[in-house]
Formats: structure tokens, sequence, C-alpha cells
């Protein structure tokens, strides 16, 4: 390291990055108007620590990946109505942990969350999302798209 110019050793090692990371897209889900529905992504980008589960939708700490962690969810829908109100939500453990409202009458829309939380190993998190657009809303739309995604990775 360098510091006012002069070359500082500070001893040790240090680790730079993000740690256990994971990121997946490929939402399955119709979900039905005026419900709550866990959402799932299917398909991995990157999970350096195989902790996210692409059948059930939940990202679970390994064992030794305790600590803060940033977790972001998005989604993007396509109605043939206008939506008056929707909701994404991060679930912890099974207790919702942070939500995002929209209102508004939209007919294309995205939506997105992000939270920072501590987590122990063998806690969970999952994604809920909710809409009352009159109807059910296919989230495959934009199935293959990095605009519906779930992913986090281990901050300290």
């Amino acid at each position: 390291i360098t510091l006012n110019g002069s070359a500082v050793s500070l001893g040790g090692s240090a680790t730079v990055g993000a740690k256990n990371f994971f990121s997946a897209y490929n939402p399955s889900n119709n979900v039905a108007n005026d419900t709550t529905t866990k959402i799932i992504l299917q398909t991995e980008n990157f999970d350096t620590a195989s902790a996210y589960d692409t059948s059930n939708g939940r990202f679970t700490v390994p064992s030794g990946e305790s600590g803060k962690y940033f977790l972001y969810a998005k989604i993007r829908h396509y109605n043939n109505t206008s939506m008056s109100r929707e909701q994404i939500s991060l679930y912890k453990n099974g207790s919702r942990v942070a939500i995002f409202e929209h209102k508004g009458d939209n007919v294309h829309n995205s939506i997105a969350v992000s939270h920072i939380t501590q987590l122990s190993a063998g806690d969970y998190m999952e994604v809920y999302y909710y809409q009352n657009s009159g109807s059910s809303t296919d989230l495959s739309q934009f199935a293959n798209s990095p605009e519906n995604e779930f992913s986090g990775y281990r901050i300290a």
C-alpha cells in the first residue's frame, strides 16, 4: 500500500471482494391476482457456495458463512390491464424483513427491493411478490432476462 507517497506494509493478509455470491433468474411463476406468491427463479448465473436452490427459490446460508449479507430482488411484468398495487418482499426464515410497494396504474413495470441483514448458518431468504391487476400476471415473459433476479452476497 502506498500512503502519502511512501510504501507501507501492514503485514498479514486480506481478502477483497464479495464472498458467497449468488444470482438467479428465470421465474417459473404465474402470479394470481390479489395473492402473495413465492417467486422461484430457476436458473443460476452464479452460486459460489451452492447455497441457492433452484427447486424452491431459497438461498440458505452454508455452514461457516455466517455474516452480514446484501440481498436484492427485482421483478418485471407485463399486464394487459393496469396494476394499481404491487409489492416485492424479502423473507428471512419465513418472516418478511423488507418490502417495497408500488401504487399507480402501470401495464409494464419493474419493482425491486434490497436489504442488508445478519444471517447465520441455516438461515434462508426467499422472494415474494404481490399484485392486484384484476388478473394473473405471467412473469415468464421476461424469463431469460436479467430483469427478473434474486441475488446476494456476504459483505462481512
